[in-house]
Parts: structure tokens; sequence; C-alpha cells
């Protein structure tokens, strides 16, 4: 498996696009398009929004974002882990891990000592992976109460 820009495979963010919106059972006002406009604005490589891609076999398999801003809670809050999924037939390998890993070293490269998240599905993977809740959001596009992490990078 490798981990890659979506700024280096530019051809995919159709695909990356299409399954973000199957994967993450995004409200229906989160249309294609809108996926496809924000995957397009992820295309960036040293600056923000970077979008990264599990390569399997010559095929993107899963994706995560750091965006600059991901929820109106201030600020100080940047940069964000976003979008990060997996295709089903490829969890339970590491990739998600791995797509953490890299973008955690990627913000730190970038200058960033913390990060942050929100999530209504998947708290506990996060804490066993050293991310700490601080705070819950219902924000009206996810249409459920949130948890809010964070992260501090070494």
């Amino acid at each position: 498996m490798e981990i890659a820009y979506l700024a280096d495979h530019p051809d995919w963010v159709p695909v990356v696009a299409l399954m973000h919106q199957l994967t993450m059972r995004m409200p229906s006002e989160r249309n294609y398009d809108h996926s496809l406009q924000m995957f397009a604005a992820r295309g960036n490589r040293d600056k923000l929004p970077i979008a990264l891609v599990a390569i399997e076999d010559s095929i993107p398999v899963g994706s995560v974002s750091l965006v600059q801003r991901q929820l109106n809670v201030g600020d100080a809050c940047s940069p964000w882990l976003a979008g990060l999924f997996v295709l089903a037939e490829y969890r339970k390998r590491g990739v998600a891990d791995a797509l953490m890993r890299e973008a955690e070293q990627l913000a730190v490269a970038l200058g960033h000592h913390r990060l942050y998240l929100f999530t209504h599905t998947a708290e506990l993977y996060y804490r066993k992976r050293d991310w700490e809740n601080i705070g819950t959001v219902h924000p009206p596009e996810v249409r459920h109460q949130s948890v809010v992490m964070q992260k501090h990078l070494r």
C-alpha cells in the first residue's frame, strides 16, 4: 500500500469524491457535485487543504484530508483531520492508520502541533490512537451530535 497526495493523481478526484460520498453516507444536500468541488480544492501539496489517498493495486482505496476549518468553533482550532474513509473491502488492514499517520506527519511538517476532528461514529477508534475529547457539537450538516477531539502531535 502507498499513501500519496491527491494532487499527484488529479484524475482520481471524481473517483475519490464519489467514494467519499458513498462511504460517508452524506446527506442528500451534500451531493456529489459538492464532494467533487471539495476534493478538487484539496489538490495541494504544501498548503491547506490537502487530501491524501491510500493506493492498493494501483487504485485509490481510502482518503483523509487536512483542512483549515471544519466547524465554526473558533479560529484557534486548526487544522482539522477530515473525511477519513476506507472502502469496506480494505478495512481492518491498517489503511486508516496509515492515512492518519501520514496526515499527522504532514501537519507537523507544515508547522502544526495539534490536530482537531469531529466524529459521531468513531470516538473509540480515535481515543485508542491518542485523541482526546474536548467537547460536543451538533453541526447541521451532519444531523448528529458529534464529539470534537484533538491530538497533540510530536
